[in-house]
């Protein structure tokens, strides 16, 4: 089950998890919220680099909406 974060991208969509977002300079991240603390997070391709969603909702689009199963999250 995908489950809705409370943040909107730039344009007005809700931002979901798994949902593969674009920020400024084209750098991409899959969304994912953390089940432990339960922040909303966006990571990486290569799953080094994560970021606090909240600070990209202003600068961000949605760019691909995935199943969670998909991504292995």
């Amino acid at each position: 089950m995908r489950t809705e974060s409370p943040y909107t991208d730039a344009a007005g969509r809700r931002i979901r998890e798994s949902d593969s977002i674009e920020a400024k300079y084209g750098y991409r991240y899959t969304v994912f919220r953390d089940a432990v603390n339960g922040r909303w997070t966006a990571v990486d391709s290569t799953g080094h680099h994560r970021i606090g969603l909240e600070r990209l909702v202003h600068y961000c689009e949605v760019v691909e909406r995935r199943d969670p199963v998909e991504t292995g999250i």
